[in-house]
């Protein structure tokens, strides 16, 4: 993760993310080990846990790697409110299927980041770039307590 000023008292924000895993002992890597994305925490505009491999129903079923791009610029009004813009990226992959650039999912949104007596809130809506047939506009994500 990398800030950095930008004329005009904007204020930029990149982070990239990878990750690879494996089954122990030869054995396939449990559920609860795999990766997920989409969300107001990865890849905004897409629901929680929408991006990577899903069953017949469309139930996720995570994957063995991912990657994971954030580009924000943001400026701030005051000391209690930011206004930010940003770009998203990321994918999940089997095993076989490894860091295809050329399969990330991508979003575009707005959003604000307001700090309050509770703590801080964040609230942004990402646009699907790469909509597929079926899929939503986009997605509206929220998070009470952290940036």
């Amino acid at each position: 993760t990398w800030h950095f000023p930008l004329p005009e008292g904007l204020t930029g924000f990149i982070r990239g993310r990878f990750g690879i895993g494996d089954g122990f002992a030869g054995k396939v890597l449990p559920a609860a080990e795999r990766y997920f994305l989409g969300g107001a925490t990865s890849v905004r505009g897409f629901d929680f846990r929408d991006i990577g491999p899903k069953d017949a129903r469309g139930n996720p079923l995570g994957g063995t790697s991912f990657l994971q791009f954030n580009l924000e610029v943001g400026r701030s009004l005051g000391r209690i409110l930011r206004l930010v813009t940003f770009l998203d990226a990321g994918n999940v992959y089997v095993a076989g299927n490894q860091f295809d650039f050329g399969e990330l999912r991508r979003s575009a949104g707005v959003g604000f980041r307001l700090i309050t007596p509770v703590g801080p809130i964040r609230l942004d809506y990402g646009f699907k770039l790469d909509r597929k047939r079926g899929e939503s506009l986009g997605a509206i994500g929220f998070l009470l307590g952290s940036f």
